[in-house]
């Protein structure tokens, strides 16, 4: 019995990836060339970027993917995608608190957020616009 207890009673001394990691983090927003606005869409919800590439947002941690696009002059439009990934931090869950401590952290971490993490940066490279035709080889009727 005093065996359980002590196992029990370190399950819940264990580290968690949420006591370590931020609620949110850092994306830079790299394109080529610089100098594109940007919007952001996650869960359905569109926002604009205030000011010009390359720049950075704060990414609340979070399941869903994050589509960017960049639009910029004489460029076409084009989206890149972050994706949500599992943050490193949560094997510490397992290793610090073995199995019983590690599912403990885990499902702690689930309901918070911080079992998700997207990459720092993302980079979109925007493709010139097709020039118009010059008016010598225009189709004529």
């Amino acid at each position: 019995m005093f065996r359980f207890l002590a196992i029990l009673s370190l399950s819940f001394l264990t580290a968690c990836a949420g006591s370590v990691a931020d609620r949110s983090h850092k994306v830079t927003v790299i394109t080529e060339p610089p100098g594109a606005a940007c919007t952001l869409e996650r869960n359905g919800v569109r926002s604009r970027l205030v000011g010009a590439t390359p720049l950075f947002f704060i990414a609340t941690r979070d399941g869903g993917d994050i589509e960017v696009e960049c639009k910029l002059a004489g460029y076409e439009t084009t989206a890149g995608t972050l994706h949500s990934g599992l943050e490193p931090l949560m094997l510490g869950n397992v290793i610090a608190g073995g199995i019983i401590g590690g599912l403990v952290g885990i499902v702690r971490d689930t309901g918070t957020g911080f079992t998700h993490r997207y990459p720092g940066r993302i980079r979109i490279v925007l493709a010139p616009l097709p020039a118009s035709l010059p008016a010598s080889t225009a189709l004529r009727d």
